[in-house]
């Protein structure tokens, strides 16, 4: 369902859910159950700021069905509400997403975006399993054993860019400087019990203890940690440029590289020791940088009008 919280409209909210429960043949003392719900507001603060909030929740509890030994090329032959595990076995899993989102626009070329989201995700596996290769087909039994997995995994994530569009002559940019940091945490706690025999033609169920969670040793948790900043350095540097020097108009014919060379060598010419090295223009740049190489190790970059030639500045 969804509609207006407030009167002007500038408060909208959404809310999906859903909640199932089922029952199974299988001979089980754990129903099927399953909640699911997700909100979702949004915040027209001003006419150019938007703030949207969300969250997703669901909670899954079933039965734990290992399935039954084969007989050759078949189920073993027992009834069809047998099981192999325990009554009581469960399936439990938890996972939580939340966050917002933020926008707002300076102008129609300028806006800012922020957002951050946590979510977690819990996973409990509490079995009494067996292995598939260590059944007597002859006798029936089935050598069980207790097995336990706990799992944590928990995300979180900010992110902030601005996003801007100008233009420096005949050429179009858009500039996006972004920070992105980011969290993850893993944990797991598993445990595997001793093996004890079952009949599976004439079961005697809670004959194997399961562990306490709070004793079990835990292995293969760890935390990592990215923190990263984004620049897309050039578009700035573009702009800084045409700032500094000027911007160039398009013609309809440009010069030679080799002509452009040769103009820069001859305003160069009091420095016969810088040689020329990396000559280059960039998609959507609108001038030639033209690399001197110095004696000392050193660069000198050397901006040119593609179509008339003059060097415009350097550096």
């Amino acid at each position: 369902m969804s509609g207006l919280l407030t009167s002007d409209g500038s408060v909208l909210y959404r809310l999906n859910g859903l909640y199932r429960r089922s029952d199974s043949f299988r001979g089980f003392d754990q129903e099927n159950k399953r909640l699911f719900i997700a909100p979702v507001l949004s915040w027209k603060i001003s006419p150019s700021t938007d703030l949207t909030v969300s969250l997703e929740y669901t909670d899954d509890k079933r039965a734990a069905d290992i399935g039954l030994p084969v007989v050759g090329d078949r189920v073993v032959d027992v009834p069809r509400d047998r099981i192999a595990g325990e009554p009581d076995d469960t399936v439990e899993s938890n996972y939580l997403n939340v966050g917002y989102q933020l926008e707002h626009r300076f102008n129609d070329n300028w806006k800012l975006n922020n957002a951050f989201r946590y979510s977690s995700y819990d996973y409990d596996y509490n079995v009494i399993a067996y292995d598939l290769g260590d059944f007597d087909e002859e006798t029936g039994i089935l050598n069980r054993f207790s097995a336990d997995q706990n799992s944590q995994d928990k995300d979180y994530a900010l992110q902030t860019n601005l996003t801007g569009k100008f233009a420096t002559g005949s050429i179009a940019h858009t500039l996006l400087f972004g920070v992105d940091l980011s969290r993850n945490k893993e944990t797991t706690v598993s445990y595997v019990g001793d093996t004890t025999p079952l009949d599976i033609f004439n079961p005697v169920y809670k004959q194997i203890p399961k562990p306490d969670e709070d004793t079990v040793p835990s292995f293969g948790g760890d935390e990592i940690q990215t923190d990263s900043l984004l620049v897309f350095e050039h578009e700035i540097d573009d702009w800084a440029i045409g700032q500094s020097f000027g911007h160039v108009v398009a013609q309809s014919q440009s010069l030679s590289t080799a002509t452009l060379v040769d103009n820069v060598k001859a305003a160069y010419a009091k420095h016969p020791d810088w040689q020329v090295g990396q000559v280059q223009m960039l998609p959507k740049q609108e001038f030639y940088t033209i690399q001197l190489n110095r004696p000392e190790d050193t660069q000198w970059e050397v901006f040119v009008n593609p179509y008339t030639g003059v060097v415009m500045g350097d550096r």
